[in-house]
């Protein structure tokens, strides 16, 4: 097991959680270590199979509860057992993988502990959409509502877990992380989906490194990890 259950009994008292408790964030193990920072990864939104109608509004979802999920919708909204499932940077679904193992790859180039075989153990990630996308591969279609509870859920995160540095792996959640990141004075910055194109294509929007070139969404991850010394090993 590379999670701590230590923050369930706080997430719990979340009103969406007390709903859905298997989307409840991922804290791994060793969180906050000597060695580690306490850094939050934020993505986008789980999603559901093509065959499944209660996520399809967000006035439906929002008045469900997990009881009234068929397991396979339950299993895929499991945040914590989704990323416990990972060893050494392989999940048993190819999306899984494009999400949690390239920011595992890019942890582990950086920190090389004694136990690797899920670096997802050193950091929390969470999901920022409360309501899983409408089809798989595609970006959610949000409406208020979900902003709506997106803010509260992030804020009574941010309170129970107190990360010292937040990254978004999303473009579509960054705008709504940055705004509230500066309020609460938490070092933020974000990168493209782990699982899309611009992971590994340069962009001007990304920014520079030391040589003037591109980045990519790896790179900056990558660069905020050194600059902030998350893992402090270099």
């Amino acid at each position: 097991m590379h999670y701590t259950e230590s923050y369930n009994d706080q997430f719990q008292e979340i009103e969406h959680y007390k709903k859905m408790p298997q989307m409840m964030p991922w804290v791994g193990k060793s969180y906050g270590d000597d060695n580690v920072k306490k850094i939050l990864f934020i993505g986008e939104s789980h999603y559901l199979d093509l065959d499944s109608e209660i996520h399809k509004k967000s006035k439906l979802w929002y008045s469900s509860s997990s009881q009234e999920l068929i397991p396979k919708e339950k299993d895929w909204t499991n945040t914590v057992l989704n990323i416990n499932e990972g060893k050494n940077r392989k999940y048993p679904s190819s999306a899984q993988f494009s999400i949690y193992g390239n920011i595992e790859k890019v942890i582990l180039e950086l920190y090389n502990p004694t136990d690797t075989e899920n670096m997802l153990q050193y950091c929390a990630f969470y999901n920022y959409f409360q309501r899983p996308a409408q089809e798989k591969g595609q970006s959610i279609i949000y409406d208020s509502k979900d902003l709506e509870v997106a803010d509260e859920v992030f804020l009574k995160i941010v309170k129970t877990i107190r990360p010292e540095y937040i990254f978004v792996t999303s473009s579509k959640v960054w705008p709504y992380v940055k705004e509230k990141s500066k309020e609460l004075e938490i070092i933020s910055d974000f990168s493209p989906h782990p699982g899309c194109a611009w992971w590994n294509r340069r962009a001007k929007k990304y920014g520079t490194n030391s040589d003037g070139k591109y980045l990519n969404g790896k790179g900056k991850v990558i660069i905020f990890l050194k600059e902030h010394s998350v893992f402090n090993t270099y």
